[in-house]
């Protein structure tokens, strides 16, 4: 909703221009009766001039008046319409699913919504005043404050992480978002707080985290006893419609061909994740060693006779539908060097080797793969990553692995 509020300078305006009318109002008048009383045989003849100029005056004031009066509506009608909108924006504050606060920049808090009394348990009464600080947890609040002088001096937009702590001695996990609010000379004045609690958050990831160790050892079960098949890089694997294939160790490359009969990359199979004919609609689909691998097979039969191995496959699949989606939007950016950048990150997460200078692929790739995956001619690719190097991006160790020495800026 738009307001047209009168601003104080037209405001300043209109009564500078009544009072300039008033005043040469008021010089007429007395010049009139200057006349009258140095000339008082000239009354009679003036006294018509004098009841027409104060005619006019009359005239003037009252349209002067009705302005006024006018202006004086507008502005009572505009009070009225923020008064709505600011008691409409002050409920969606209160209301709001959110904890939101507005504290000092020492962090009184001087405003708080529904949902922070709640997350609080306290009254929002009974907060206001109240440092921020005394639900902090006591080992936390030095760290809390220096992030406060911290958020001071710039304006930093991601969450931080804390523990509050009830009066009732419940502790839980939050995640703050804050803005310091400036006046002209950019000084910071207080404080704007999201706080959202995180606990739940938390304790799925550790559930997950423990689920993850529990399917470390459920797999090692699953592998133990199994025929192991070897395969030596750059051999092209066996794929037979009726197997899985489970990768123990080592990375394979998935490739199909284009109309034209050019390669393109569809997959990047390492330890721990499944592949095989099965799992496709390709007429041509191909399995390469990109390094030495070892392979676990399994009948689809078989896993489907099994609840574990079904529930193992089901999770392990999901790993591949993730990067064939993330592979899906490589192909979709309209640039070919957003392409490369995104590939690039995309082998630092799947093969990725911390080394002291950066993130080591551990993988090699040809100029030719990687034009194929992006849709590129060998040229371009080339070109690229001689750009990539030369702003020390990337560059090339003793075996040829590209390692990665900025990954947030390969990120376009």
């Amino acid at each position: 909703m738009s307001i047209d509020v009168p601003t104080s300078k037209e405001s300043s305006n209109k009564i500078e221009s009544f009072s300039q009318q008033v005043a040469v109002m008021h010089d007429r008048l007395f010049h009139l009766f200057n006349q009258l009383n140095h000339s008082p045989q000239m009354a009679s003849n003036l006294m018509p001039s004098v009841l027409k100029e104060l005619g006019i005056a009359m005239e003037e004031l009252q349209v002067t008046v009705e302005e006024l009066q006018q202006k004086e509506e507008d502005l009572s009608l505009a009070l009225e319409l923020a008064n709505i909108e600011r008691q409409r924006y002050q409920e969606l504050f209160h209301f709001a699913p959110e904890a939101y606060l507005v504290t000092s920049l020492e962090g009184c808090i001087q405003e708080a919504n529904r949902t922070a009394a709640q997350l609080l348990n306290v009254s929002t009464q009974f907060l206001i005043g109240k440092p921020l600080a005394v639900f902090v947890r006591e080992d936390d609040r030095a760290a809390f404050r220096l992030e406060l002088l911290r958020r001071q001096q710039r304006d930093y937009f991601q969450e931080w992480e804390t523990s509050l702590q009830t009066r009732d001695g419940k502790l839980f996990n939050v995640a703050c978002s804050t803005l310091a609010i400036r006046n002209q000379d950019h000084q910071p004045e207080s404080f704007r707080w999201m706080i959202r609690d995180i606990s739940e958050r938390k304790r799925i990831a550790a559930l997950e985290q423990s689920c993850h160790d529990d399917n470390n050892g459920h797999t090692q079960d699953l592998l133990h006893n199994r025929l192991r098949h070897f395969y030596s890089q750059g051999e092209l694997i066996p794929l037979n419609p009726q197997t899985l294939w489970y990768v123990d160790h080592g990375l394979v490359k998935l490739t199909t061909l284009t109309d034209k009969n050019q390669d393109v990359l569809i997959g990047l199979v390492g330890s721990g994740m499944p592949f095989g004919a099965y799992l496709t609609a390709l007429p041509l689909y191909e399995a390469i060693a990109v390094s030495d691998v070892q392979l676990v097979g399994f009948s689809v039969n078989e896993i489907f006779a099994s609840h574990s191995l079904a529930q193992f496959f089901f999770a392990k699949t999901r790993q591949r539908l993730q990067q064939t989606e993330t592979l899906l939007l490589i192909a979709g950016e309209r640039q070919i060097e957003s392409r490369l950048c995104r590939l690039l990150q995309l082998l630092k997460d799947e093969v990725g080797q911390p080394v002291p200078q950066g993130i080591r692929l551990g993988l090699r790739l040809t100029h030719e793969d990687f034009a194929n995956a992006c849709g590129a001619t060998r040229v371009t690719i080339s070109r690229l990553f001689s750009q990539l190097r030369q702003d020390g991006k990337i560059y090339f160790d003793e075996k040829k692995h590209i390692v990665i020495v900025d990954d947030l800026a390969l990120v376009s």
